[in-house]
């Protein structure tokens, strides 16, 4: 739950009507330290809010729809807060798109579904012009449009909002694996748009390399960067997937398996797939766009 700065600065921003900001909540205490630092803060306009619904094990949100509606009802009742919403997220319930685990999902989506269908018709959101519904990771985003989508009692106006950050970049492994836009569905397919490139530092025995990158370079929270081309001076650069694996970073070096039929010189440029991008963000404040010819030709800074 994000409480609000108890600096002057922040209540002027609350304040200004052009101003948007929502948090979620998911407790009585939530709730009551929200209300403190708003009083505190002596601001004429509430703070919108969105009841969070989890589940078991997952991680924020209350653990029941009768919870979840309590909380609401605190909310919608009270004189700083204004309840805007419903928010969930369904990412890590399962991390497959096996039958199993899509089930799970949509068990959780439709109970999502419940919960704001309850809230509309006990007027919970009275006076809200329109109400959001937020979910969708990066993996389940369609399963979200799929079960939120409307109509809804009443025709309330619901503004479902997605949470699929990692469109943007994608990324090889975990994405590869999950994301309802693989990379082999045709041109509507997500493609990769982040890579890791580093220089092969040593090869100090037979079917062992060090590559020039790090822990302190590279996501490593899920995969391990993932070899997929090698440029040596004067070549064109060739796809070595399943040939160069890496299986352990330091710092600053990465420690890689080479198949006897790659041949991988001191001084090549390999190009690595991440997976999870999100963990590179938090790594570079800066990061370099090319072409399609691998030129750089604009920077991009992170605010991760």
């Amino acid at each position: 739950m994000s409480i609000p700065c108890r600096s002057p600065g922040s209540a002027q921003q609350l304040e200004d009507p052009g101003f948007a900001f929502s948090c979620y909540v998911d407790s009585d205490r939530g709730v009551d330290l929200l209300e403190e630092r708003l009083l505190a803060l002596h601001t004429s306009r509430p703070l919108s809010v969105l009841v969070e619904l989890g589940f078991e094990g997952g991680r924020t949100g209350c653990r029941t729809i009768p919870e979840a509606v309590h909380v609401a009802g605190r909310a919608a009742s009270s004189d700083v807060l204004h309840l805007a919403g419903v928010a969930g997220y369904e990412g890590n319930i399962c991390h497959d798109r096996s039958p199993g685990c899509l089930a799970l999902v949509l068990s959780y989506l439709d109970r999502l579904r419940e919960l704001t269908t309850i809230l509309i018709a006990a007027g919970s959101f009275d006076g809200t012009e329109r109400i959001v519904l937020t979910a969708g990771g990066s993996a389940f985003f369609d399963l979200v449009v799929d079960r939120l989508r409307g109509p809804w009692p009443g025709d309330a106006d619901i503004r479902v909002v997605l949470r699929a950050g990692c469109y943007l970049t994608h990324g090889s492994g975990m994405y590869e694996r999950v994301s309802p836009l693989p990379t082999s569905d045709g041109e509507r397919g997500f493609r990769p748009a982040l890579e890791l490139w580093g220089s092969m530092l040593s090869r100090p025995e037979p079917g062992f390399a060090l590559l020039g990158f790090g822990k302190r370079d590279a996501p490593f929270d899920i995969d391990l960067p993932i070899p997929q081309v090698v440029g040596s001076p004067g070549a064109e650069a060739r796809e070595i997937a399943g040939l160069l694996t890496i299986h352990e970073l330091n710092d600053q070096h990465a420690f890689a398996r080479v198949d006897p039929e790659l041949t991988l010189e001191v001084g090549d440029l390999v190009g690595c797939g991440l997976s999870h991008p999100c963990t590179a963000f938090d790594k570079w404040r800066v990061i370099p766009a090319l072409d399609d010819l691998d030129r750089v030709v604009d920077a991009i800074a992170t605010h991760f």
